[in-house]
Order: structure tokens, then C-alpha cells, then sequence
């Protein structure tokens, strides 16, 4: 409920929440951190449909911060259907820490036919889910679609996933689809479920539009050192 006695959020900072200019959205999302939940959550919800994908992954990190709230869920888990990779990427670490509670609405997303919001809802499974989930995951072990910036496919992420949960259940359906746990982080695939010779995992490359993803990312984040090379990078 809302507190009467909390601070009203200055209409200045709400007036700056609908500024054209994406770096003053920013900022006021960033101070709405000092006001109450109740009054900054329409806001937040609002932000969480901005333009700008910069807006909408800060909106959606602050939606995070208020777990408690069933509409701040429902918008997170609405939000993997963002078509921008980088917002999506930002959800995986959002939803994973909502924990197990947040687990079957997550799930109603392996009805997409996004296979950039498969890839991510599926890894994210991986992190919160348990055997309940394995039947759901299991068709993807044979899915060969890739995400446009993951050398990865469905089948991969899924298994990786699947060893996540690490129960007997989700290992097992993963050596049913033909694959040899290796460890945690390193599988192979046996084609046609047929004995083969254990081969290592190729060393992933990254393309030249990950590297750039990957260099925008490093400019949000707080090591300056690492902002500064990817500033450098993205200027070459």
C-alpha cells in the first residue's frame, strides 16, 4: 500500500523521465531509487517501454529491486520478448535472481517462437528451475537454431541447462539425446546417440557484432579501465 507519510517524487524528476534526451532519462531513473516503491513503480513500468534500450535495462534492473511486487514480475518476464539482444542479456542476471518463485512464469515464455527469448528464458531455467521443468526442456536437446549472436544453438544452451539443474533426472535426459557429460561447462554430442570418440569442445570466437556488443556492454559497467578500451575499441 501506499505510505502517505513517504516523499512525493518532485515533479521535476518526473518531467525528466519523459526527456528527449535518453542520458537525462538515465539519470532520473536513477533517482527515483530515493523515493518510495509504491510511487516509483508506475514510473519504472513506463521506463520499462522506453525507445531507448539503455532506459528500458535500467528500468527493468530497478523492476528487479522490487521482487515483491507481482506487477515488477509480470513486467520482467514480459520484457523477454524485447527484440534487443542487450536487454535481453541484462534479464538473464535479473530473473535469475528473483530466484524459484518467479519459475513458471518464465516457463509460459517456451511458448515463444523468438529464438533470441528461447535462448535466454531457457538458460535462465537452468539457474532456477528443478525436475519439474525437465519434460519442457527435453524437445530442445534436438532444436538446431541459434541465437543471431551465440555460435550456440537451442540444443547446446538446453543442455547446458539441463546439467545446470544437476538432478539425476535432467542429467539423464540429457545422455538420452546423445550427450556425454564432460563437466559442468563442456559437453559433447554423439551423433545419432552412436558411440564416438570423445572430441574437446572447440575455444568459442567471438564475430565482429559480438565484440561490438560486448564492448557497449563493458561501457555500462564500472571497471573504467575496461569503459575506456571499449571506448577505444568501438572508436577503431
Amino acid at each position: 500500500d501506499d505510505n502517505p507519510q513517504a516523499p512525493t517524487i518532485p515533479q521535476r524528476i518526473v518531467q525528466e523521465l519523459h526527456d528527449a534526451e535518453w542520458e537525462v532519462r538515465l539519470q532520473a531513473i536513477a533517482q527515483l531509487a530515493h523515493y518510495d516503491a509504491n510511487r516509483t513503480l508506475p514510473h519504472l513500468l513506463e521506463s520499462s517501454n522506453d525507445t531507448d534500450y539503455q532506459i528500458r535495462v535500467a528500468a527493468l534492473e530497478a523492476l528487479g529491486n522490487l521482487k515483491d511486487f507481482p506487477i515488477a514480475l509480470d513486467a520482467l518476464v514480459k520484457a523477454l520478448d524485447d527484440d534487443d539482444y542487450l536487454v535481453l542479456d541484462a534479464l538473464v542476471e535479473i530473473l535469475k535472481n528473483c530466484g524459484s518463485g518467479i519459475l513458471y512464469n518464465v516457463l509460459e515464455k517456451l511458448n515463444s517462437s523468438k529464438v533470441n527469448t528461447l535462448a535466454v528464458v531457457i538458460e535462465i531455467l537452468g539457474a532456477i528451475g528443478n525436475d519439474s521443468i525437465v519434460p519442457r526442456l527435453a524437445p530442445f536437446l534436438s532444436d538446431t537454431r541459434a541465437p543471431w549472436v551465440s555460435e550456440r544453438t537451442l540444443r547446446d544452451i538446453a543442455a547446458q541447462a539441463l546439467l545446470d539443474i544437476d538432478t539425476p533426472l535432467s542429467i539423464q535426459a540429457v545422455h538420452d539425446a546423445g550427450y556425454v557429460e564432460k563437466s559442468v561447462s563442456e559437453t559433447i554430442i554423439l551423433p545419432d546417440s552412436e558411440a564416438a570418440p570423445e572430441r574437446p569442445r572447440q575455444q568459442q570466437r567471438f564475430t565482429p557484432i559480438q565484440k561490438i556488443l560486448l564492448a557497449l556492454k563493458a561501457l555500462r559497467g564500472d571497471d573504467w579501465q575496461q569503459s575506456q578500451k571499449a571506448a577505444r575499441y568501438i572508436r577503431e
